[in-house]
């Protein structure tokens, strides 16, 4: 059994993005090898986003962190496209990505909740049933909430503010102390009026997940 803290995490919001470019081919495999036009920017260690999918519509607001870069074919680490049923054979071309070019730090945040994400059902119980049946359907939305101690002077402030008033989808990445980095798109909603707690001001900058996170254990 492996414990692993969360004592030093940090925590950013996408701040700049580099050109939206778009997908010519995709391979099906465990981690699948984006082909995009010239002039995309990418490079190891970079997060893409998946802005849209055409066919392979589940991967919309994915975030995927890059591996390889072969001229203009990006390798997506951990994107697992080998079900064809659900990513059909060249069912990627025509989406779009985009890297992400700077990361803002959010400061002074106190934990991390995550609420969500769990699994509906419908009713199926037939007239001849005794017992209940139910079918599982799709997941709650997922939504990150980040609590912080509020203070108006913090560098942050303003990206998270232009976020927020423009109902702008961002990423969140969490960096653990041991390397673990989880990320996830969302609706950045922050309320510029804290409130008080234990004599303390507070805020919440919150993320609309808008597809599940992407983890990588280092």
């Amino acid at each position: 059994m492996a414990i692993i803290t969360a004592r030093g995490a940090a925590f950013d919001i996408a701040a700049t993005f580099g050109t939206t470019v778009s997908v010519t081919a995709a391979t099906n495999v465990a981690s699948s090898v984006v082909s995009v036009g010239a002039g995309h920017g990418f490079t190891v260690g970079d997060f893409a986003e998946i802005l849209t999918g055409a066919s392979w519509q589940r991967a919309e607001g994915r975030l995927y962190r890059v591996s390889n870069v072969a001229t203009n074919d990006i390798t997506f680490e951990g994107f697992d496209t080998t079900n064809t049923s659900l990513y059909p054979t060249g069912g990627f071309v025509g989406g779009t990505v985009r890297r992400i070019v700077t990361w803002t730090t959010i400061s002074q945040v106190q934990n991390l909740e995550l609420t969500g994400g769990e699994i509906q059902y419908t009713d199926i119980t037939g007239i001849g049933d005794l017992i209940g049946k139910q079918f599982p359907t799709l997941r709650s939305p997922l939504t990150a909430n980040l609590p912080v101690f509020y203070d108006p002077g913090l560098a942050w402030l303003s990206t998270v503010r232009t976020a927020s008033e423009a109902s702008a989808v961002r990423a969140l990445r969490v960096r653990g102390p041991s390397g673990m980095r989880l990320v996830m798109n969302g609706y950045v909603n922050f309320l510029d009026a804290p409130t008080i707690e234990g004599d303390v001001l507070r805020g919440t900058v919150s993320f609309a997940g808008v597809n599940v996170p992407t983890v990588y254990a280092s």
